[in-house]
């Protein structure tokens, strides 16, 4: 394994959880950058960050503040797939807990986390 330099930020995540040792419901969050969601291009003099999906998300003076732009937007995108997956545990949980459908249950988590 090579040296960890202090000075680069290490995008790689993995963390895991425990929903429940009562129903035996154990999930694992393995994460990583998702490849080529976000591209970098040259526009005149300006950087322009954009989805692979074609949607812009900014015009930017330098590289760098592109750069950070796409990390950001990473980052989000990492934070609310691992929102959705603890929403999932969640309702399937309670799905098993209380014998409803999945309907019921997400209203429940729903209603339980506002």
């Amino acid at each position: 394994m090579a040296p960890v330099n202090e000075n680069v930020r290490q995008r790689t995540h993995f963390f895991q959880t425990t929903i429940s040792t009562r129903d035996s419901l154990y999930s694992y969050f393995g994460g990583s950058e998702m490849a080529d969601t976000y591209r970098i291009t040259l526009q005149g003099p300006e950087f322009m960050v954009s989805q692979n999906a074609g949607v812009t998300v900014g015009v930017y003076n330098t590289k760098q503040e592109a750069q950070v732009t796409v990390e950001d937007c990473e980052r989000d995108d990492f934070m609310l797939h691992t929102a959705r997956s603890l929403v999932n545990a969640a309702v399937e949980a309670h799905m098993r807990l209380h014998n409803i459908d999945r309907q019921a249950a997400h209203s429940w988590i729903r209603e339980a986390s506002d």
